[in-house]
């Protein structure tokens, strides 16, 4: 499972996040990255939380890392396809 542009700043939605990707789990699914679109805060503020929490890698493109206040883990490119398994395909 990917998290794109996860943006709560607040303490109670970040938990209310991770609640949510709790019940994914449960049902067997795993964050495997978060993906960041660009670098509007509401678009990026819980990248920092979750990579923390779940250990899952943030990816970006390069122009979106330069603005950001935390590192990536890896740069995305321009025209780059991210296949996701699972049904439907």
């Amino acid at each position: 499972m990917l998290v794109i542009d996860p943006g709560p700043t607040d303490d109670e939605e970040q938990a209310h996040l991770l609640e949510q990707l709790a019940h994914f789990a449960d049902l067997g699914a795993r964050v495997t990255a978060i993906l960041l679109t660009h670098s509007h805060i509401d678009h990026v503020g819980a990248a920092p939380f979750l990579r923390k929490k779940l250990g899952a890698p943030i990816w970006a493109h390069p122009r979106t890392a330069d603005q950001l206040t935390f590192p990536i883990d890896r740069a995305l490119t321009d025209g780059e396809i991210i296949e996701v398994g699972g049904a439907p395909p």
